[in-house]
């Protein structure tokens, strides 16, 4: 029999192999916008009067540094098809139907869908929404620490920029995106769980990888915070 549990733990790995630098861009991105925060808020002194300057303005500092300050955002965003097709497969599986499709695809005449011998992945899971939700806050933790730096100096009248708004966000999603965490996975097929637990099992290893690495040479993004233009 072929465990459908490995298979799943292995496909996550793939995916975390191949999301990895969108995800590793969107971290230095959030050191990067911490280093700049003087700049921006400058930026947003000078022109306090003037929303579109101000905002033109800020986006053309964040081009300069070949940042953007959504990117954390996004990174979260094109995970979604992957659940949503991993949903699908779980739901629809039937290893019969299958067969005789692709000829020259091996398709195993029995799947185990038991992960190690007790977590029926085809059914709610309980312990895997809870699971999910734990590392869910863990991770929530680290990004809160990291976005502690940006703090919203703009005047009560003025709107937040981008780079308060991703803070704000990041601090919030810290509690409410455990518990919807813990709701789907707990909701949906344990196969689906164990994906994003296992996810964001790789997801705090590498903030913590990364987090490491700027701690032993504060200056490794140096060369990549570097302007491109210079006037």
């Amino acid at each position: 029999q072929h465990s459908l549990g490995w298979a799943i733990v292995l496909l996550t790995i793939v995916i975390r192999i191949i999301f990895f630098p969108f995800y590793h861009k969107s971290i230095i991105a959030q050191e990067i916008m911490k280093q700049i925060q003087p700049k921006t808020k400058e930026i947003q002194k000078k022109y306090k009067n003037d929303r579109k300057k101000q905002g033109e303005e800020l986006m053309k500092l964040y081009r300069q540094y070949k940042i953007s300050p959504w990117s954390s955002f996004l990174y979260m965003l094109i995970q979604l098809p992957v659940l949503l097709a991993l949903y699908q497969i779980l739901i629809n599986l039937d290893i019969n139907s299958a067969i005789g499709i692709y000829h020259f695809i091996h398709i195993p005449s029995t799947m185990a869908t038991l992960f190690f011998g007790l977590l029926d992945l085809h059914q709610k899971s309980l312990l895997i929404g809870i699971l999910a939700g734990v590392f869910q806050f863990i991770q929530g933790k680290i990004m809160e620490k990291r976005t502690n730096g940006i703090k919203n100096d703009n005047p009560q009248n003025q709107a937040p920029n981008s780079q308060q708004i991703m803070a704000n966000f990041s601090k919030q999603i810290m509690y409410f995106m455990p518990l919807v965490t813990f709701f789907i996975a707990w909701r949906l097929p344990a196969g689906v769980g164990l994906f994003w637990t296992v996810m964001t099992i790789f997801n705090v290893i590498q903030e913590l990888w990364i987090n490491y690495q700027l701690k032993l040479n504060p200056n490794l993004i140096q060369p990549v915070i570097k302007p491109t233009d210079q006037k």
